[in-house]
């Protein structure tokens, strides 16, 4: 049974929390198989997955590298189309399919990752369900019914989600990434831990969306020197179907093969800590940290967490290894309001840790692959294991205070004593 052929809901509508589940469940897979397929790209054929599949100078495990990460891409550019119009579904059921697959095609476009599309659904679903109600109300002939359904609700609940996701959210968008890629050259001249902790934070703050790609391609770019630095982000350059895919490909192929050395003296060195490469691995360190910890936390708890979310944990934690951050994407979108802050909390934690400590990253992609190009590889590793463990402590706490309360509740209303899962 697919999304197509799932009965629309009638009498019941779910809640939004229950149609964020029902994202989860189908966005699940574009996940893993995207980024396995970037993964597989990645240690086929390296630098060269920006180029062409069919660049008569590779070599044919090179091609397949090529052709599995541009395949990996197109999965992770899906993965707001997909995740909206799951949500707007569930919330409206089949009125809510093609406002929510648009919407969340325009989030895509906008370059705001999984929480444009997960707030294009939602748009989608209640203004389905709005246009739905209204029609309804309104007194036509019988004839008319059939092309309101196929033709006049679709037309207007797209025109109201659509409109409002391009509308109001493409315009602060530019500022706030202008704002953030400006804010982010000023603090690399005063404190590398701040800036780890920065980094890390804006890495974890929306998963792949375009906060996370603003520091990652600062990091990317201190690798070229100052010069790299002088580009704001914008929302034209997150619009790109590069930026939508994954943190990977949020920086041009210059910056996949760039020299180790950085310039001195510039916002670069100080970023980097006075070495090339230190910004690098407080993203990578602090990227690698949410997907592994959520895996960590459904062994620990799994009570907490969801079927759908305990079945992903090995993905997640493979993701993870490999610097795939959207690998916690499908925890995020079940419960961001305890998942995103706790995540963000840890990778703040792991890039201030590597920056303080001098680590460093030579390559700006690969994550456990990456190890080779490290510098001062213990503290790189220490930064990944205390930003996943703050990240899972968190999550665990968060969830755990959330299930002790809905307990009492429970307990309250029926006066039986409150039992806390283990």
């Amino acid at each position: 049974m697919t999304i197509l052929d799932t009965p629309a809901p009638t009498e019941t509508r779910p809640p939004i929390r229950r149609a964020l589940l029902v994202g989860v469940s189908y966005m699940i897979p574009f996940v893993a198989t995207g980024g396995f397929l970037q993964a597989l790209g990645l240690l086929l054929a390296g630098d060269a997955v920006t180029g062409p599949a069919d660049d008569p100078a590779g070599s044919p495990v090179q091609h397949l590298g090529v052709l599995a990460f541009h395949l990996g891409t197109l999965a992770f550019g899906l993965l707001a189309p997909v995740l909206a119009a799951a949500v707007a579904y569930a919330l409206a059921g089949r009125p809510g399919l093609v406002p929510g697959l648009t919407t969340g095609l325009a989030a895509a476009t906008l370059g705001t990752g999984f929480l444009g599309g997960l707030l294009g659904g939602v748009l989608a679903g209640l203004a389905a369900r709005l246009v739905t109600a209204a029609v309804e109300r309104v007194r036509s002939p019988g004839w008319t019914r059939g092309p309101l359904a196929i033709v006049g609700t679709p037309l207007l609940t797209t025109l109201l989600a659509g409109g409002l996701m391009l509308g109001a959210v493409g315009p602060p968008l530019a500022v706030v990434t202008t704002a953030l890629g400006r804010g982010l050259g000023s603090l690399g001249q005063t404190s590398a831990i701040g800036l780890g902790a920065v980094l890390g934070a804006m890495i974890a703050s929306d998963l792949g969306g375009p906060i996370n790609k603003i520091a990652y391609t600062y990091a990317a770019g201190a690798l070229l020197g100052p010069a790299a630095l002088t580009t704001p982000m914008t929302t034209a350059a997150l619009s790109t179907p590069a930026a939508a895919a994954g943190p990977h490909l949020a920086v041009t192929t210059g910056a996949l093969t760039a020299p180790t050395t950085a310039a001195t003296g510039g916002p670069a060195a100080i970023a980097a800590g006075g070495t090339a490469g230190g910004a690098m691995a407080a993203v990578m360190a602090a990227g690698m940290c949410a997907p592994l910890a959520l895996a960590l936390a459904t062994r620990l708890r799994p009570s907490l967490f969801t079927p759908a979310e305990r079945r992903h944990a090995p993905a997640a934690s493979a993701l993870g290894a490999l610097f795939v951050t959207e690998g916690a994407i499908p925890y995020a979108v079940a419960d961001p309001a305890r998942v995103l802050p706790a995540a963000v909390l840890g990778s703040a934690t792991a890039g201030a840790v590597a920056l303080g400590g001098h680590a460093t990253l030579g390559v700006t992609h690969g994550g456990v692959l990456a190890l080779f190009a490290a510098g001062h590889l213990l503290v790189f590793v220490t930064a990944v294991t205390v930003g996943t463990l703050v990240t899972a402590a968190a999550v665990l706490v968060a969830k755990g205070s959330k299930t002790v309360t809905r307990a009492k509740r429970v307990a309250n209303h029926t006066g039986a004593a409150p039992q806390t899962p283990v």
